[in-house]
């Protein structure tokens, strides 16, 4: 009864939200929607399921920087990396200080081996966001990850200057 009673207070919302904005369109709703069950899809580990549905979300409004920014997690999930990449350029294109794609994008240049443009990419999410920065890159874990990185590739020099500077500052 209460997920009966939930789901109808749910459509009146919507409803109320068309008739009081109509520039809320049907696209619109049907966006949100398909971006709902492509989170559900995403937490569920079906992760090609959630990539189909976060496609056509976008289709369906292409200027929400968080249906790509959704899509290049479904893909890095499958290490599509070159996938995620482009969907990550594209939300940051859409708002420059995107906390959660710039932290996304450091990741996808950190597991392709661009350590250099994972840093960058990771200052511009700590000035965009401190707070959600650090909870997603906890210090510890992070220079774990790069002196691992370190010993596969003993001669990448951005390694060890990125590691000498996370580990003599304040980060």
């Amino acid at each position: 009864m209460n997920f009966l009673k939930t789901s109808v207070l749910f459509v009146l919302l919507i409803l109320s939200m068309v008739r009081i904005n109509p520039a809320y369109t049907s696209e619109k709703l049907n966006a949100e929607f398909l971006n709902s069950r492509g989170m559900h899809e995403l937490e569920a580990g079906n992760n090609r399921g959630a990539a189909e549905y976060f496609l056509q979300a976008i289709k369906a409004n292409p200027s929400k920087k968080n249906y790509y920014n959704n899509l290049a997690a479904a893909y890095i999930r499958i290490s599509d990396f070159y996938s995620a990449e482009q969907q990550l350029s594209i939300a940051i294109t859409i708002d420059p200080n995107y906390t959660k794609a710039l932290s996304n994008m450091s990741v996808v240049m950190f597991r392709t081996g661009r350590y250099k443009e994972a840093y960058e990419y990771y200052k511009r999410a700590e000035q965009s966001d401190p707070s959600y920065t650090g909870e997603r890159f906890e210090k510890k874990r992070v220079l774990a990850r790069l002196k691992e990185e370190s010993k596969r590739n003993p001669d990448d020099r951005n390694l060890k200057i990125i590691i000498r500077q996370i580990e003599s500052s304040g980060e």
